[in-house]
């Protein structure tokens, strides 16, 4: 359905700072914009180590990341840790282009459930419902396992269409495709990951896809 890019360790194009801010009850709490509105959700806990989403995922020594800051079309976000989850998205072209860099600068947060706003309950990253499932059981698994989480299990693979198919509604389509594994298009795609396991179960980050199971939630 889409030719796309062999996976890549994400830690391979990035140095991935861990936030070793605590999280001891795991929860969030509603976001508050600047007119005290509310808009969205962020974890419960100190600011992240690494302060901001913008230095969630930086440039290795001598590695310029124009080539992501700059590239529209799809990627997929693939873990191991604690169970195999991905996500499929968009970067979409449009009158103010999101490059792929910075929507997964956004991921990398919520996957660690790291606070980056200026306040408590200010700014930052919403965290929306399923990363909100996600990030604590990953919080715990490494809390378990005294280890500090710099998403050395996750994957990007991305694609990018040809011009004349570099729509938003385009892309919006083949998202739609692969979340719903259309023809199988996303069990081939998670097959390109080495260790990853076909036979075992696989949890969809994004809203539309298959329910999680209730213990999760």
């Amino acid at each position: 359905m889409i030719n796309q890019t062999d996976p890549v360790l994400l830690n391979s194009l990035f140095d991935i700072p861990p936030d070793t801010s605590p999280w001891p009850e795991q929860e969030y709490q509603k976001l508050s914009t600047k007119s005290g509105n509310p808009s969205g959700r962020t974890p419960v806990r100190p600011r992240a180590s690494f302060i901001s989403h913008g230095q969630s995922l930086t440039a290795p020594f001598g590695r310029n990341l124009t080539t992501y800051q700059d590239m529209l079309g799809i990627y997929i976000l693939a873990f191991t840790v604690p169970e195999q989850w991905f996500y499929v998205g968009i970067a979409a072209p449009g009158r103010s282009p999101e490059g792929v860099l910075n929507r997964i600068r956004k991921h990398r947060v919520k996957a660690t459930g790291s606070h980056v706003g200026t306040g408590a309950s200010n700014g930052g990253v919403n965290h929306t419902d399923r990363w909100r499932v996600f990030a604590p059981r990953r919080y715990r698994y490494f809390e378990e396992n005294r280890g500090a989480d710099s998403l050395a299990d996750a994957w990007l693979i991305t694609s990018e269409p040809p011009a004349d198919q570099m729509t938003k509604r385009h892309l919006e389509e083949v998202e739609h495709s692969i979340i719903c594994n259309e023809n199988d298009c996303l069990t081939s795609i998670l097959a390109t990951i080495p260790g990853w396991h076909i036979d075992a179960p696989v949890y969809s980050l994004n809203s539309r896809g298959a329910p999680l199971p209730a213990e999760f939630l």
